[in-house]
């Protein structure tokens, strides 16, 4: 990045226009550095993906010496017609509210000088969001009442004027920012993320909350991840759904959205505890919502990450010593979703679990289709092809949720030469598990728990739970 007197000093957020193919950066200054003025929002650009970007520009002018900005978050406007590369700038002014600023000249300049007010008071967590209209949101968690909120408001002309608030959701919990006061001394909070269906205008949100007041009671479910959406243009929006589904009090927190261009799936990701029966080592889960007309079906809980990892905080002198990350990024094409977040599972020199961001690229499901389904007993043949495609099933889902491919026994099998045998059924048996485990979910039972080579008949119950097992973890 170019050096700049301001710096960069975190709270870093991309996004990019679509037309010109432009990256914007915004981030926050240093604000650990008490000789130079935080009242403004650098916002960085680049015209080659990233290679190089700009010297920055203050994208929230007319704030005074001693006004820190905080907590930034950046969009474009993507859709055609009106307002088409418009970029909106949100913000915090520290111990007042939330504002806005836009450019219409491609990041040059922005305005209005002193931004628009969205919200004043005990605010925190903006995030803007672009309708297919060209219509504006801005989100935020509402401190300022009980029970807490997540709170919008939406802007018809482009950013220039905001109608009322309108309430989300209200939370259980109510520590500082939505905080869950999760193991480990790190700082968590209730956050919203938004986003647009680009074809039929549904808003899709996702936070975290917890299951009582205060979250650290005794028995409370610290932090769950929760789903709503608005079919109306935010007017109203549908009961909460929860999205994590390891039926544990283990902890889930601070989700990340995105959604297919085509307006056919979404995925959410975040951090979760499910695997660690003390609720203490870190991985990162996501799901898949598929997306017809206002119905959204999630699939099954899968694991990202490769390996847990502990808190790691406080090894930074450039932040407060219990920051570990106040949110994360997903973006989508019609073919994959791209997620990144902080991973603690690497040590360098100086420290033994040292904070990386690490990058996923995921690939969109495709829904297991099978030969001879159903099977029938006594009537279907068990064939090579039903262990060849659960096979290629088994290691698609192995492979989403964090394993290796597994290796088998006879790999290729020959329609009509290859004798069906025990061992493979029992060997996708045991490559399910795996995955079974790496969701923190139970194992299933089987027909035949031994299969004894040789003694054991192959049947067809054998091969319709396998594929029933793997539809459930889809």
């Amino acid at each position: 990045m170019p050096a700049d007197a301001s710096g960069n000093g975190g709270d870093p957020v991309l996004t990019r226009d679509n037309v010109s193919g432009t990256i914007y950066l915004s981030t926050v200054t240093n604000l650990s550095d008490p000789t130079i003025s935080h009242n403004r929002i650098q916002v960085f650009r680049s015209s080659n993906d990233g290679a190089t970007f700009t010297f920055p520009v203050n994208g929230a002018p007319g704030f005074a010496t001693g006004d820190v900005l905080d907590k930034p978050w950046i969009a474009v406007d993507n859709f055609s017609g009106t307002g088409q590369r418009n970029v909106y700038l949100v913000f915090l002014k520290a111990n007042s509210g939330i504002f806005l600023t836009r450019s219409t000249d491609g990041g040059v300049t922005w305005g209005p000088s002193g931004g628009t007010l969205i919200a004043l008071g005990t605010v925190q967590g903006a995030f803007v969001a672009i309708g297919p209209d060209h219509a504006v949101y801005v989100f935020w968690y509402e401190g300022s009442f009980s029970p807490r909120q997540i709170r919008m408001r939406k802007s018809t002309n482009l950013g220039v004027g905001f109608g009322p608030v309108i309430t989300v959701t209200s939370l259980v919990g109510t520590g500082a920012n939505g905080a869950l006061g999760l193991n480990g001394g790190f700082r968590t909070n209730s956050f919203p993320q938004a986003a647009f269906n680009p074809v039929n205008g549904n808003i899709y949100v996702i936070y975290n909350d917890c299951t009582a007041n205060p979250c650290t009671t005794t028995g409370a479910d610290r932090g769950n991840i929760f789903f709503r959406q608005s079919t109306d243009d935010g007017s109203t929006w549908s009961a909460a759904v929860k999205l994590n589904d390891d039926n544990t009090t283990r902890d889930q927190w601070q989700p990340a959205l995105a959604v297919t261009p085509d307006g056919s799936r979404l995925f959410v990701g975040w951090y979760d505890r499910r695997l660690d029966p003390a609720n203490s080592l870190i991985n990162t889960f996501g799901v898949f919502g598929t997306i017809s007309g206002s119905t959204v079906t999630f699939g099954s809980n899968f694991r990202i990450t490769t390996q847990s990892f502990p808190v790691a905080i406080g090894q930074d002198p450039g932040v407060l010593p219990d920051y570990m990350g106040d949110y994360d990024m997903a973006v989508a094409d019609n073919s994959f979703f791209y997620y990144t977040w902080g991973d603690n599972r690497g040590s360098n020199s100086f420290h033994a679990n040292q904070p990386d961001v690490r990058f996923k690229k995921i690939s969109m499901p495709v829904p297991f289709t099978f030969t001879d389904d159903p099977l029938t007993a006594q009537v279907t043949p068990v064939k090579a092809v039903h262990i060849t495609e659960l096979r290629d099933d088994v290691n698609t889902l192995r492979s989403r949720n964090g394993l290796g491919a597994f290796t088998y026994t006879d790999p290729t099998l020959t329609v009509g030469a290859t004798q069906v045998k025990a061992v493979h059924v029992t060997e996708l048996r045991t490559a399910l598990n795996g995955v079974y485990d790496a969701q923190g979910k139970a194992q299933p039972t089987y027909t035949d728990p031994t299969i004894t080579a040789a003694q054991t008949v192959i049947k067809k119950a054998h091969i319709a739970e396998i594929r029933s097992n793997v539809k459930a973890v889809e």
